[in-house]
């Protein structure tokens, strides 16, 4: 997948609102891939997502960019637009396959910037 198409297909997850369990078993499936099924990918999404969490707040976080967009008050759920073009270029592939990078992209712009990077985004 390249990065064109991680774009993509955050773009049509949120056009698609599914719900966050759907998001994690994707996560899932990108560690695991089809030998795992319904609430182990699930599980194993949360898993991922948490692990990475920190680095990626480090990352993204640290961003001055992002760091300005999470201190605005009006930081939605759209800013996954911004967010994952951005995680892309933070994170190398050797980090994160790129389809994984989107998806984290949309956990973390449903969480909300401000709410990821307060959580996740201090050193």
């Amino acid at each position: 997948m390249t990065e064109d198409d991680a774009e993509k297909l955050a773009r049509d997850i949120i056009a698609k609102n599914p719900s966050d369990d759907w998001i994690y078993e994707e996560l899932g499936r990108q560690a695991q891939g089809e030998n795992a099924f319904g609430e182990q990918l699930v599980t194993r999404g949360k898993q991922i997502f948490h692990a990475t969490s920190l680095a990626v707040g480090k990352r993204l976080c640290g961003n001055p960019a992002i760091h300005a967009l999470a201190e605005r008050s009006d930081a939605t759920a759209g800013d996954v637009l911004v967010i994952v073009p951005l995680l892309i270029n933070l994170l190398s592939p050797a980090d994160l396959q790129p389809a994984t990078i989107a998806l984290i992209g949309v956990v973390v712009s449903r969480m909300g910037i401000r709410a990821f990077c307060a959580k996740y985004g201090h050193q």
